[in-house]
């Protein structure tokens, strides 16, 4: 089925990106495409930008990310720019000066975090971290209250009450593997509850088990993880293209069973059921090959793998 489009969202054809425009309206880049295309609108270009004297002069002067936050264009477009005038690009590394206040910033986040911020590569940030003798943030980062209560409070809290990025705490758990957080009325579970009859219980009231686990160990009923365990490197839980064994849940195995019955699945829908926590149980899925992802009139939907 055709979708009607409004005026007013015609008129949003071609002043942005075919991407932006997709997602401000909520539907694939496809159709935006297509649609341009039908009514003859040619394809937003940021290299329209009437580039001032003031403009070109910061060229090569400064990074192409602080040109770009000065002026409003994007980084790519800028780098272009400073290209095709065959300017070369800003060694910020070996130029940028030191202040006491970035200084005194080295070990209090990532590296990647605080170049961002510095305006430099994060080898350069760890570069003179490593010279001023200070420890990479994450060394001494997990404290056994924090790895006690993974999975049993959303990732999103965690990182908010030890000032961590939500990424971070979900790497973490994710390294652990420890189940994302759901509602659970501990009041029922925890009477009925024994380390003997963990499985039982998981299956009565659909609870990961890792998650019965933790709730174990926090109660002393279980002994704490091991040293060897938690003893995870800030390469590995910094590095997003670190590979990660997918955890398998119930709950997974249930969105599974799902997209098998209906053939797919709204991701809103899951959402709504489960809360933004069911998130990562699909991203592991689909890190698994689980699932598909596509889009169909503007939602996400999941699809089983054909195998």
């Amino acid at each position: 089925m055709q979708r009607k489009w409004h005026d007013w969202e015609i008129k949003m054809l071609g002043t942005d990106t075919d991407r932006e425009i997709a997602k401000k309206l909520k539907i694939s880049q496809s159709t935006v495409r297509v649609k341009r295309n039908q009514l003859g609108i040619r394809p937003f270009h940021n290299n329209r930008h009437n580039w001032t004297k003031a403009e070109l002069a910061l060229l090569g002067k400064v990074s192409d990310v602080k040109v770009s936050n000065t002026i409003g264009l994007n980084v790519s477009s800028v780098r272009e720019k400073r290209a095709a005038l065959k300017i070369k690009r800003f060694d910020n590394d070996r130029l940028h000066i030191w202040t006491v206040e970035e200084v005194s910033l080295l070990g209090t986040m990532s590296d990647t975090e605080l170049a961002k911020i510095v305006g430099v590569s994060s080898n350069a940030v760890r570069g003179r971290r490593t010279r001023e003798g200070i420890k990479p943030f994450s060394e001494n980062l997990w404290i056994p209250e924090l790895i006690e209560n993974l999975g049993l409070v959303p990732d999103e809290m965690l990182g908010k009450e030890y000032n961590l990025k939500r990424c971070i705490v979900c790497r973490k758990r994710i390294l652990l593997k420890i189940d994302s957080y759901q509602y659970v009325d501990w009041e029922t579970v925890a009477p009925v509850l024994t380390v003997d009859n963990i499985k039982e219980v998981s299956i009565q009231f659909c609870i990961p088990i890792s998650i019965l686990q933790q709730w174990l160990r926090k109660n002393g009923k279980l002994p704490p993880l091991t040293q060897e365990s938690q003893d995870l490197t800030s390469a590995s839980i910094l590095n997003t293209e670190t590979d990660l064994e997918p955890v398998e849940t119930i709950v997974g195995q249930q969105i599974v069973e799902m997209c098998q019955a209906k053939r797919h699945v709204k991701v809103k829908d899951l959402i709504d059921v489960y809360g933004e926590s069911i998130l990562d149980t699909i991203n592991l899925l689909l890190q698994n090959r689980r699932l598909n992802l596509h889009k169909q009139d503007g939602y996400s939907i999941l699809s089983c793998k054909k195998i």
